[in-house]
């Protein structure tokens, strides 16, 4: 199941689905050579590829793309008052390098210092507890990411009692099951704006009632525009993130289950 997910993932890449596209010209073009429609064929994908990388190299296509994704959820102030009716700040796991030979800054990607100075403000704005989850799904799977989590957020000043770890999750849907265990309790859920979607439909299927999300990490730095401009690799990786996330929302509403199953961290 990891390696179908590592592919999956892999192939969300618009890099990865250009040399995907050749090779399968190549390959057709190999099997007959001389046929008419081998050749269309062959060069209609060559052309397909090289016009599908360049669109996700341009900021306004990758724009357009995640909008709809990141949009989906609205920023709330953390002044909102609703925040005082909450019981608990839920803050979804992203990734940590294990590597120790870095300082401890450099081992949290932007998603994931995103979720958690995002937590650290709304314990100081509204002084609830920060539940963390995360597994064993780092590359050192002596390290689950819910404790490394806990850590940083004592080293950036949140008193440790009010943090609480739940380090058996590996993805979205079990990270949310075995945190909301409690049904009752109202919870701020914390993730980047792309995964809102989906979470949200996880949340739904888990019967939880009363929620807020908050996204942050937002890919979207500007309001979609059509014009052109030099291809950016910071343009392909918003293309990817979202191509990812409509995969994974597609799985979803075919298999119409919660992937309770799944063993990879998404």
């Amino acid at each position: 199941m990891e390696l179908l997910h590592a592919l999956a993932k892999l192939i969300t890449s618009p890099i990865v689905q250009f040399f995907l596209f050749i090779t399968i010209g190549v390959v057709i073009k190999l099997s007959r050579p001389q046929n008419h429609f081998v050749n269309v064929i062959f060069k209609g994908l060559g052309i397909f590829a090289t016009l599908w990388l360049f669109l996700c190299s341009q900021s306004s296509f990758s724009n357009w793309l995640i909008a709809p994704l990141e949009q989906h959820t609205p920023v709330v102030s953390i002044e909102d008052e609703r925040f005082g009716e909450m019981d608990q700040i839920l803050v979804l796991a992203c990734y940590y390098v294990t590597q120790k030979q870095l300082p401890e800054v450099s081992r949290w990607p932007s998603c994931a210092m995103q979720r958690l100075v995002q937590a650290k403000l709304l314990n100081k704005q509204w002084n609830l507890p920060i539940v963390l989850t995360g597994g064993n799904f780092l590359s050192d799977k002596s390290v689950d990411y819910a404790s490394e989590a806990a850590t940083f957020l004592m080293l950036t000043g949140v008193e440790e009692e009010k943090i609480t770890t739940v380090s058996v999750g590996v993805n979205t849907i079990t990270e949310l099951n075995s945190a909301l265990t409690h049904k009752n309790k109202s919870t701020i859920v914390i993730s980047s704006a792309s995964h809102m979607k989906r979470v949200e439909h996880y949340l739904n299927r888990l019967d939880i009632k009363t929620y807020i999300l908050v996204p942050v990490d937002h890919l979207q730095r500007e309001r979609p525009t059509f014009k052109l401009d030099l291809p950016r690799l910071s343009s392909i990786a918003r293309a990817e993130r979202a191509i990812y996330e409509y995969f994974a929302l597609a799985e979803l509403a075919l298999s119409n289950n919660t992937s309770l199953r799944t063993n990879s961290h998404y």
